[in-house]
């Protein structure tokens, strides 16, 4: 029975394709089946008798070793992976391995037993599985990724020419309502006749309304210029404090009108500079008007300018209704204002932040828009560089634009659209 047992256990031993191999406490090989032999590519009996040292590459050999340790220090069984490299065979291989301390007659701990499979087919597919599970991963998060891009891009498409679409139909009103008042008391003028008072009065009416067309038919062209990249600026050494405080003195009896405080301090230091009288008034009109157009009987209107260090500052800002967060990244587009219906309650084409940016942008500067949110005010600051009159080139130097008077480039303050 016991030749049985053993002639039994050799079969096991030898026909398993797992390698089975004994240790003693030293890590000499001092039993080791068919299957171990061929893991590590020698004979059997080249093997027994000698550690891993002998047989593995170095560093292979002493993981090996140091798991032998654990497990006997551990005192039970242990499973590891590794790869490990053979010096018969010179390849990487991948092994599963489970090692226990085997024990003598007595109980006493003798070495290690343990049972290793090459997994490096298995390891092989994984990996190829894992990579092609991942380039489907990447394909299917690029494709949605495309699919956000394009939903983003037909979005904003759409928001474009819903913006279009609005500006046309403000436009239209625009246009259409100063023309009616016009071509009415223009009827009137013809068909009746009409006292002093009543013929000043029609005069008056036409010739605002003629104002109002001829400054749409120029923000226009503006903003034509800018998108064709044909606008020009004059420039020439300018007195910046001069030109704002004239923009502020234009707009006062706007201000004055609606009960609102209009304030400004200029710093006489913010000037000269180099750029374009009419467009820096423009830009300063712009900015003006427009607080004064959103701000509510009563409130304040502050204009500041100053320089600091390198850079002339303007800081408009005002108590009034406030910019929507929804709007404020949007603020400076053409077209886009906070309410596009023809029944708003302010007019305008929605040109005018749009102009302020490109010009403050053109004079080498940029103009930043902030608002705690509606019914909290808004402020908008314009910083530029500014550079001394000694580091101008007298070429392009003429001499001083004088100072902008109320008469000059006045513009309805209904035309500046937040």
């Amino acid at each position: 029975r016991a030749l049985r047992a053993l002639s039994l256990l050799r079969g096991v031993f030898d026909g398993t394709t797992d390698g089975v191999y004994v240790k003693d406490l030293e890590g000499r090989y001092v039993m080791i089946n068919e299957a171990g032999a061929r893991m590590i590519g020698k004979a059997v009996e080249d093997i027994l008798g000698h550690d891993d040292r002998t047989l593995f590459a170095p560093e292979s050999a002493r993981r090996i070793v140091e798991q032998d340790r654990e497990v006997l220090a551990g005192g039970r069984a242990r499973t590891f992976e590794n790869e490990a490299v053979a010096s018969a065979t010179g390849s990487v291989r991948t092994y599963l391995s489970t090692k226990a301390p085997y024990r003598d007659g007595h109980g006493t701990v003798a070495g290690i037993i343990g049972i290793t499979r090459d997994i490096t087919e298995r390891k092989r597919g994984e990996q190829e599985r894992e990579g092609l599970l991942a380039r489907e991963r990447a394909v299917r998060l690029d494709a949605e990724a495309a699919r956000r891009e394009a939903e983003q891009a037909r979005a904003a498409a759409e928001a474009a020419n819903r913006s279009k679409d609005q500006f046309l139909a403000v436009l239209s009103h625009e246009l259409r309502t100063p023309l009616n008042a016009v071509l009415g008391w223009v009827g009137i003028l013809r068909t009746a006749a009409l006292d002093a008072a009543t013929a000043a009065r029609a005069m008056e009416t036409i010739e605002r309304n003629a104002r109002t067309l001829t400054q749409l038919v120029a923000d226009l062209l503006d903003v034509s210029r800018i998108v064709t990249g044909k606008l020009r600026l004059d420039v020439r050494p300018v007195d910046l404090p001069a030109v704002v405080e004239a923009a502020v003195d234009t707009l006062r009896p706007a201000a004055e009108a609606k009960e609102i405080r209009l304030q400004a301090v200029l710093d006489p230091r913010a000037g000269p500079v180099l750029g374009d009288p009419d467009r820096l008034q423009q830009v300063v009109w712009n900015l003006v008007a427009n607080a004064i157009k959103f701000t509510a009987r009563a409130g304040r209107v502050q204009v500041a300018l100053r320089r600091a260090n390198s850079h002339v500052e303007l800081v408009i800002g005002d108590t009034g209704r406030g910019i929507p967060g929804e709007l404020l990244p949007h603020i400076f587009e053409p077209f886009r204002q906070g309410d596009s219906s023809s029944t708003r309650a302010h007019g305008g084409l929605g040109l005018g932040l749009a102009l302020v940016r490109h010009l403050v942008e053109l004079h080498g500067g940029r103009v930043e828009a902030e608002s705690p949110g509606e019914g909290q005010g808004a402020r908008f600051t314009c910083p530029s560089p500014w550079r001394p009159p000694s580091c101008w080139r007298s070429s392009s130097a003429s001499p001083a634009a004088p100072p902008l008077t109320p008469g000059g480039r006045r513009r309805p303050p209904d035309r500046a659209t937040r």
